[in-house]
């Protein structure tokens, strides 16, 4: 392990106005990369699946319950069964095609850093 400066990491180059479009794209462009050459998970496995989504949303959406006192909206469960339902044909389809990679899959500004070389 090597430890990185805490000031690289997205979140802080965002307040600090050093996150710009430049650094984004590059980022982009290095997860597309390695996306396509993760090994892809088998059509046949639940990985991926809608049914795997909605269980997954399900627990989210329980976890956020008991953190917050059952304080999730209706409104934001019903919202969640509908997109699910919309984007279920387009998720099954990825998984008929083999477009799954095991991958962290979850980036956001306070998990990613700017590493080595800038340019």
């Amino acid at each position: 392990m090597k430890r990185f400066d805490e000031r690289q990491v997205f979140s802080n180059l965002l307040v600090a106005g050093r996150l710009g479009v430049d650094v984004i794209e590059r980022l982009a462009d290095r997860l597309a990369d390695c996306n396509r050459s993760a090994p892809k998970t088998s059509p046949h496995r639940t990985y991926g699946s809608t049914d795997q989504v909605q269980m997954q949303l399900h627990a989210t959406l329980a976890a956020l319950d008991r953190e917050s006192d059952g304080t999730v909206p209706e409104e934001v469960r019903a919202w969640c069964g509908l997109e699910l339902a919309r984007l279920a044909p387009y998720i099954d389809d990825r998984c008929a095609q083999r477009f799954l990679c095991e991958c962290h899959g979850d980036l956001h500004l306070e998990n990613v850093v700017l590493a080595g070389r800038a340019d």
